[in-house]
């Protein structure tokens, strides 16, 4: 998806969170939840 979007020019961030898996939000370290929680309401 990511790359898809950088070719067809919109503008878009890769975030990746380390030892962590798509369950980053329910079961993911607290500081890296916390990081990206951040991130989606700075997207928003």
């Amino acid at each position: 998806m990511y790359r898809a979007l950088k070719r067809s020019g919109v503008d878009s961030d890769l975030i990746l969170y380390p030892k962590s898996s798509h369950g980053l939000s329910r079961q993911g370290l607290p500081n890296l939840c916390l990081a990206r929680l951040n991130h989606v309401l700075d997207w928003f």
